[in-house]
């Protein structure tokens, strides 16, 4: 509860403007790219660092983040979805679910840092995960702590049904260590510091930083961003 975030409209615009609002400071308006017509802060991070959420630009909307200085980055949709609305993210920002207008309706879709916004769905088939009877998955509207579990609603046998997805142990743990949007020498040096531990450099959340995050580090080397 040290920082909330949310958005108001002011009295001569009526236009809707999120906010960041950390105790020790006050409130400060987070800013929108040019041509925005409206701005609207969805959720917050856990440690107060992000806030997600969507602007609105003549004709289109964008699903985006803010950190905690105020910088804002769009988070990009898949080919054809509009009308987005970034719904959650989990405890340090690094994975965030909402929700988006297809050609076949509302879908849900989940946003990493290396792996950018794709289809809730498509995300879960790349895991050989089976759907079923699921038509549909929705909207996301919640996402745990760790980025692993994902809540929302979607189309079961014809009706509209609540729903909990795995998305495993190492979703949303960046090889980009340090966070500076690519994956490169530092990285590589964080991980072999923490060689046999945990924390974040173990990837792949087996429970220790070994070959097989060292693989996966390696097979994203460069840019790292969605």
């Amino acid at each position: 509860g040290r920082v909330v975030a949310g958005y108001f409209s002011p009295y001569d615009t009526q236009q809707d403007r999120p906010f960041r609002w950390p105790a020790a400071t006050g409130p400060m308006a987070l800013p929108l790219p040019p041509g925005a017509v409206r701005g609207i802060a969805r959720g917050i991070s856990a440690d107060g660092q992000f806030v997600v959420g969507n602007v609105v630009t003549a004709g289109s909307g964008r699903p985006v983040r803010w950190n905690a200085t105020g910088q804002l980055e769009d988070l990009g949709l898949p080919a054809g979805w509009s009308s987005p609305d970034s719904r959650a993210a989990n405890a340090d920002g690094s994975v965030i679910v909402g929700f988006a207008l297809t050609e076949e309706g509302d879908r849900a879709f989940v946003w990493t840092e290396c792996g950018g916004t794709v289809p809730l769905e498509q995300r879960l088939a790349d895991l050989g995960v089976d759907l079923g009877g699921w038509y549909a998955l929705s909207e996301a509207h919640a996402v745990d702590p760790s980025g692993r579990f994902v809540a929302g609603v979607g189309i079961l046998n014809g009706s509209t049904r609540p729903f909990l997805a795995d998305l495993g142990p190492g979703v949303g743990r960046s090889p980009d260590l340090d966070r500076d949007g690519a994956v490169d020498g530092v990285d590589l040096g964080l991980m072999l510091a923490g060689w046999g531990g945990t924390g974040a450099a173990d990837l792949d959340g087996s429970g220790a930083v070994d070959g097989k995050d060292l693989g996966l580090l390696l097979a994203s080397w460069g840019v790292c961003g969605g």
